[in-house]
């Protein structure tokens, strides 16, 4: 494979025969303390909220004589201990790298095809939080090229407490959790497909819960995350029926489903 790989500090580099050319615009995407600078009192670590950063890399490569470009959201957690952070950002790192290695093995299956349209990797982080208690990121990852008969999207979720330690549902949720997410998710997404007109697709609680728990033989199909302004359900594209029915993202206000999640990962001050 030739590819020239250009990974960088900020939104956007081109990269043009060796040379690159870098725009500055970093994007922090939540940070609940103080702003930098507005007290001379240094927080504890304990204390003060962490908070994300995203960092957009590109890369432009050849393989198997096809042309790809790649987008990507770097994130970055900010305010934990080194080893807490280090856990939590080798995580996210390791996801990109998969998304990056499926993508291209993709792209080899192609190989010898006549059609040789490029190919496109998209991997955008659509849902964040971070406060004392949980850090969490949805991503949303998409293929797209004219040698497909259509773009295709899923999701992945990674809920992570402040030790940098990987959270499952279980551990998330309270008994029954997983119900009450589904329960509350359901009129919303009838309502959103109704008004896409996809009346024929999958909207019920128990297919949604169903979505949400993978399992040995089948992976998820419907991803939890966590935001400012609430829970996060995330559904790839075929969960809810066939390719038309699409994709769908749910924010649902922490009030609708504070009953199922545990105390102690709910953000501060969403009240119950």
């Amino acid at each position: 494979m030739k590819s020239m790989n250009c990974s960088y500090v900020r939104v956007l580099r081109r990269c043009s025969r060796g040379t690159a050319v870098a725009a500055i615009a970093l994007l922090t995407v939540w940070n609940g303390g103080a702003p930098a600078g507005a007290t001379t009192v240094r927080a504890s670590e304990t204390d003060r909220n962490p908070s994300l950063t995203v960092r957009v890399e590109t890369h432009d490569g050849v393989e198997s004589g096809i042309v790809f470009h790649e987008d990507l959201d770097a994130v970055s957690v900010i305010g934990l201990r080194p080893d807490q952070a280090a856990r939590i950002d080798q995580t996210l790192a390791d996801h990109l790298v998969s998304s990056r290695h499926r993508f291209e093995a993709l792209i080899d299956t192609w190989r010898g095809q006549t059609n040789t349209a490029p190919f496109h990797l998209s991997v955008r982080a659509i849902g964040t939080d971070a406060t004392r208690r949980l850090v969490s990121v949805v991503f949303q990852t998409t293929v797209e090229s004219s040698a497909l008969a259509h773009s295709h999207s899923w999701f992945d979720a990674f809920n992570f407490d402040r030790k940098g330690r990987s959270l499952s549902l279980p551990e998330l949720l309270r008994p029954a959790g997983v119900e009450g997410i589904a329960g509350a998710a359901s009129p919303v997404l009838a309502q959103l497909l109704a008004q896409r007109g996809n009346l024929g697709c999958t909207s019920d609680a128990h297919s949604i819960t169903a979505l949400l728990v993978a399992s040995a033989s089948q992976p998820a199909g419907a991803h939890l995350g966590f935001t400012r302004s609430g829970a996060l359900v995330a559904i790839d594209d075929y969960a809810l029926g066939s390719y038309a029915c699409g994709y769908a993202t749910i924010t649902l206000p922490y009030r609708a489903v504070s009953g199922s999640i545990r105390p102690r990962y709910l953000r501060p001050g969403s009240g119950s």
